[in-house]
């Protein structure tokens, strides 16, 4: 009972403290910046179901293993520890490099002045990274084979008899080639695209650009939907209302622009579970959905903890990439281990059965146990808030707007993902590099530069 308490106290507490140090950093629900959205995804996915789960609330997680407070007061105080260091290191970098919505009273928003001006070699240079975007797409369809993919399954177009988790892994997890590199042009590279397209039609909503950025929505649609994933279209469309709050909103939040855009999402899950989980109902696929949105990661962490040491030693760094085999150490795919480790059958009889990736801690601690864990938050917090100071300082028009906001959609994953995948991260060095190449030819040769109103 005082355990219960005491969990209770201090998982109410902690927000308030968070809110005062959002306030120290100069930060603002209300205005978008990175650290304050990739902060909320990790209140959203690793904070606020952890009652749930401690409490043996959610029968599907507690049959899944999660039946252990003391573990689950581990997860608590580690993610807990994580988000406060992630919080302080937002406050050194308003101290260091300033405000990251310097307008004082008078606020008209880092967006408030975004430029029309798209450059018609760029839109030349838009055009064709789409098409080799496109162009990778066919061809990944193609080596997979129409009847092999898991949407045209789904509505029983192929004479595939696989399962779809078979047909699913076999597009990812066991695709035979190098799936990152597909997954680059035909996610990556085409979502910013897309934000950049969804942007121009948002300045200069011109009947082409109308049907040319609802074109590449539905391309885009069906890329991110092939395998039946769920979060990649929402994420999308996620993306896209980002991209409009920046257009038209100057970068503020209208809270009744969140509940429609929340509305929507939480019907197109609904659908999604009903015909892609064959959940039997509204009902159960709401349910669903809470159990997915507010606990899955929370369960991944737990296996770690569960894992490591108990059942394997501590990596020492063994996760991390070891590009071209330089170091003297054989990689540890540390998210396939966990998830065979916690279903062994399906492993010793060779089925294919993912990852488990969840929040960044995870892994550190999986690595250096607790001492990991101590000061890489900070780090973390403080890059978030460099790169956003850094994007405010190129000149605003669509292309900047899209990758501030395909930026924070790649950052936010570190709520859900190893801290190992951004240290050689080909998709934000190729993402990065086609984003300063498209700002060099829109502006002539050079990069545009703008001076903060502090």
């Amino acid at each position: 009972m005082i355990l219960d308490i005491c969990f209770v106290v201090i998982w109410l507490l902690m927000p308030l403290f968070w809110h005062l140090l959002i306030k120290m950093a100069h930060l603002d629900y209300r205005k978008l910046t990175m650290p304050i959205l990739v902060i909320l995804f990790f209140y959203l996915f690793q904070y606020v179901g952890i009652p749930i789960l401690f409490f043996q609330l959610d029968e599907y997680r507690y049959a899944e293993g999660v039946n252990d407070k003391i573990l689950m007061l581990e997860v608590f105080l580690y993610t807990a520890y994580t988000i406060s260091l992630m919080l302080i290191g937002f406050v050194v970098g308003n101290r260091v490099l300033g405000d990251l919505h310097p307008y004082g009273d008078n606020y008209v928003g880092i967006w408030g002045d975004v430029s029309e001006k798209i450059s018609k070699m760029t839109k030349l240079l838009i055009f064709a990274l789409l098409m080799i975007c496109v162009g990778v797409l066919v061809k990944y369809v193609l080596k997979v084979g129409l009847d092999n993919i898991a949407l045209v399954q789904l509505f029983g177009l192929s004479d595939n008899s696989a399962s779809l988790a078979i047909s699913r892994s076999d597009m990812g997890n066991n695709f035979s080639g190098k799936y990152h590199w597909y997954y680059l042009f035909m996610n990556k590279l085409m979502l910013f695209i897309n934000y950049i397209v969804f942007a121009i039609f948002l300045l200069k909503p011109t009947t082409i650009n109308k049907v040319f950025f609802l074109a590449l929505t539905l391309i885009t649609s069906f890329s991110l939907m092939m395998a039946t994933e769920k979060a990649p279209l929402v994420l999308f469309f996620l993306g896209l209302f980002l991209v409009f709050t920046c257009v038209r909103n100057n970068g503020n939040v209208q809270f009744k622009n969140i509940i429609k855009v929340g509305l929507f999402i939480l019907i197109v899950l609904i659908i999604f579970y009903i015909n892609f989980m064959g959940e039997s109902g509204i009902i159960r696929g709401i349910s669903s959905i809470i159990s997915r949105t507010f606990s899955g990661q929370i369960q991944s962490a737990y296996h770690y903890l569960e894992y490591i040491p108990e059942y394997q030693d501590f990596l020492l760094g063994r996760s991390f990439p070891n590009p071209g085999g330089i170091f003297p150490f054989t990689h540890f795919p540390l998210t396939m281990e966990v998830m065979a480790w916690h279903n062994p059958i399906q492993a010793e009889q060779g089925v294919v059965v993912g990852s488990m990736p969840t929040i960044f801690w995870a892994e550190m601690h999986a690595n250096f146990g607790i001492v990991g864990v101590l000061a890489p938050p900070f780090f973390v917090g403080f890059t978030l808030y460099w790169m956003n100071s850094l994007i405010n300082r190129c000149e605003a028009n669509a292309i900047s707007v899209a990758f501030f906001v395909w930026l924070t959609m790649h950052m936010k994953d570190l709520a859900a993902s190893p801290l190992s995948n951004y240290v050689v991260d080909i998709y934000l060095i190729v993402t990065l590099a086609v984003y300063l190449l498209l700002l060099l030819v829109n502006g002539g040769g050079r990069f545009a530069f703008r001076q903060l109103r502090r």
